[in-house]
C-alpha cells in the first residue's frame, strides 16, 4: 500500500502516533493482566515500526 501525505500531514501523523506510543507504554507498566500486555506489546511495535517508515521519507 502507497500512502502520499504532505509534510503537515506526516507531521501529524508522526504526533498521533508519538503520543499513543507513550500512552501505550504507560498502560504496559500499569495492567496486570499477560494476555492485554502482550496486546499492547504488539500494538507498541507496530507504531513503532510506522513511526520509523515515516522518519525515514
Amino acid at each position: 500500500m502507497i500512502l502520499n501525505l504532505s509534510e503537515s500531514e506526516a507531521e501529524i501523523l508522526r504526533q498521533i502516533l508519538t503520543r499513543f506510543l507513550e500512552q501505550t507504554k504507560e498502560e504496559i507498566h500499569h495492567t496486570d493482566t499477560r494476555s492485554f500486555k502482550d496486546m499492547l506489546k504488539g500494538e507498541e511495535a507496530a507504531v513503532a515500526s510506522l513511526l520509523q517508515k515515516l522518519a525515514a521519507k
